[in-house]
């Protein structure tokens, strides 16, 4: 049997410690991120939320949240003006990851779709399928920036 514990930091680093010369965040060297290019997160479980907004606010990446797939299309249809790009948990209840790529697919076929999954058997980073990326959690900062930024740039359009 294999427990993971997760336990949610006192303190995180501050945006200088991330942008520090010795830091990572400078060291990506990416251009800074589009202001009219949300992310849309998407995920079940609202630590997975909260982290994945604290990065994304470190970062200066504007994103909306959402914790099911049935949210997820509500915000998309409403908002997706603003929105330049996805971040999906692969496994949710109801509406899986891969159901919701397809339904936003069939609003916007050219969305920029980053999958996500903490299963063991998963991929590290890289390719989903077909243009889509995927990223394994727990990701660091430098992960989520890098993939993210990867994604949108190797749109289509």
């Amino acid at each position: 049997t294999r427990f993971d514990v997760y336990l949610p930091c006192a303190e995180g680093p501050t945006r200088a410690q991330l942008r520090a010369p010795s830091g990572t965040f400078d060291a990506l060297a990416l251009p800074p991120w589009p202001a009219d290019k949300a992310i849309l997160v998407v995920d079940d479980e609202p630590a997975v939320l909260e982290i994945a907004g604290y990065l994304l606010e470190e970062a200066g990446i504007p994103f909306i949240a959402a914790s099911s797939g049935s949210q997820a299309l509500e915000l998309f249809q409403a908002r997706g003006a603003e929105i330049g790009l996805a971040l999906l948990d692969r496994t949710m209840p109801r509406m899986s990851g891969e159901e919701l790529r397809a339904e936003l697919r069939a609003i916007r076929p050219e969305l920029p779709v980053v999958m996500s999954s903490g299963f063991a058997a998963e991929a590290g980073v890289g390719q989903v399928g077909g243009r889509d990326l995927f990223l394994k959690k727990p990701y660091s900062l430098r992960d989520l920036v890098t993939i993210l930024h990867a994604a949108l740039r190797y749109a289509p359009g």
